[in-house]
């Protein structure tokens, strides 16, 4: 025998199941729960909600006032961030400290082809030359360098080799020497080599074709 269906239409108007729980938890929070006398309750309630409205206002007004003279805020001082750069001992060596007394340190920085430099015994001086038949372009180009660089002087590249080039800018006192290459007539390339400091150059240039269009000079 199949179940008896229930004719009644289920309630339209019904509240589900959660509305429930948050009203029974609203109702909760309210002093009187436990109060059975109806009249007592009420009274109860009636204090309770002026209390309520009472610190509502009073917080309002506080912010107002404090809006109003923001002389009278109270200034709280933010705590300071614990990051690895505060929290670090200035005193205790790292791996990138350098102790200046250390006599290999010393050592290392006197075998730098650029200590006499910066020891203010040699000044630097440039000599600035090209590919063998510069464009005219080129010329803005060299002339906007001699501005930038002091000391700096251009000599034309001609027919010589950069070998050449440069043992004669070392024995006139050049300490570096600059070649400009170009393509289409725009400079694409600039070559500098170290030539002030006998036995520490870094110009060794080979020459291999001083006369090409596309200067297959080579340095090593």
């Amino acid at each position: 025998m199949p179940p008896h269906k229930s004719s009644k239409p289920p309630s339209k108007h019904k509240k589900p199941s959660s509305y429930a729980a948050a009203l029974a938890a609203k109702r909760a929070q309210r002093p009187m729960p436990s109060i059975n006398n109806k009249m007592k309750r009420g009274e109860v309630y009636a204090k309770w909600l002026a209390e309520k409205k009472a610190l509502k206002a009073s917080v309002k007004a506080a912010k107002r006032q404090a809006a109003e003279n923001p002389d009278a805020r109270e200034v709280v001082e933010p705590k300071p961030q614990k990051t690895l750069e505060s929290t670090r001992d200035r005193g205790a060596p790292t791996l990138t400290s350098v102790d200046p007394s250390d006599p290999e340190i010393a050592a290392d920085e006197d075998c730098d082809e650029f200590a006499p430099y910066f020891a203010g015994l040699i000044h630097p001086k440039i000599l600035v030359t090209t590919r063998p038949r510069p464009s005219a372009e080129l010329f803005d180009f060299i002339q906007s360098l001699l501005g930038l660089f002091p000391n700096s002087f251009y000599w034309p590249r001609r027919s010589f080799a950069l070998k050449e080039i440069t043992e004669q800018a070392r024995g006139k006192g050049f300490s570096h020497l600059m070649v400009l290459s170009e393509k289409s007539k725009v400079c694409n390339g600039v070559v500098v080599s170290h030539l002030g400091v006998p036995g520490r150059s870094s110009g060794v240039w080979d020459d291999v074709g001083g006369d090409d269009d596309d200067d297959d000079d080579d340095a090593e």
